[in-house]
């Protein structure tokens, strides 16, 4: 869930995704050893990047087919 400051915590680390999500869930799905995939509902925000600690934005947003 997002916090009010639009933040996830992230493996003890406070993550940026965004103020618009304070108190929504917001979900991950690993795409490999360091990069997760971030939604919110069945739309993709971006990826969360480990070693950077960022969310890195898609050049276009998607809907995922089937939400887990």
């Amino acid at each position: 869930m997002a916090r009010h400051s639009g933040e996830i915590k992230w493996r003890a680390k406070m993550v940026w995704v965004s103020q618009l999500l304070a108190g929504e869930p917001v979900g991950l799905h690993q795409v490999d050893n360091d990069r997760w995939d971030v939604y919110f509902g069945m739309v993709k925000l971006g990826q969360l990047n480990e070693k950077t600690g960022r969310v890195e934005r898609p050049a276009s947003y998607v809907r995922r087919e089937n939400a887990k």
